[in-house]
């Protein structure tokens, strides 16, 4: 009777693993499918309009989803010893695979969010170079000034 319990909390357990990774997968699609929204991904700001909010439910998941990435392996872990200490593994193999594939599908979805935050980041960058710190360079400072001195003057040769 105990196992049953146990079992049968396992397997509700994970009917919303894969819930909750579907819901992340689709929503991490519809987010990439809207490009206006990624200027506004993991931004703080005024501008409340409909972009806006799904780009704060976005970088929400995105800090949610980051520590289910971390943590979810080790639960997964106790899952499959429960069940194949239970020796219940058999029964529920396809409902064990399917948690499995949506949680790597989550992972792909997770890291196409940091791509998308990376390349916000990297825009930004591009468009203040003047700003870059270069404290800790020896000589690209110089090295840029002299690339821009001999891009100015055609005359001179390197």
């Amino acid at each position: 009777m105990k196992n049953e319990i146990l079992v049968t909390y396992s397997t509700k357990l994970m009917k919303m693993e894969i819930f909750l990774f579907l819901f992340f997968i689709l929503i991490t699609i519809l987010f990439n499918i809207d490009t206006n929204a990624h200027k506004y991904f993991n931004e703080s700001g005024i501008v409340y309009n409909f972009h806006r909010i799904f780009a704060l439910l976005m970088t929400f998941c995105y800090g949610v989803f980051f520590w289910i990435c971390i943590c979810f392996p080790f639960l997964w872990l106790v899952q499959l010893i429960i069940l194949i200490s239970k020796k219940y593994f058999k029964k529920y193999w396809k409902l064990f695979l399917l948690v499995t594939v949506f949680y790597l599908g989550s992972l792909v979805a997770w890291f196409s969010l940091y791509s998308i935050n990376q390349h916000q980041n990297f825009k930004g960058r591009r468009n203040q170079i003047t700003k870059i710190n270069q404290g800790g360079a020896s000589l690209r400072g110089m090295t840029c000034l002299f690339y821009v001195f001999a891009k100015n003057d055609k005359q001179s040769r390197l």
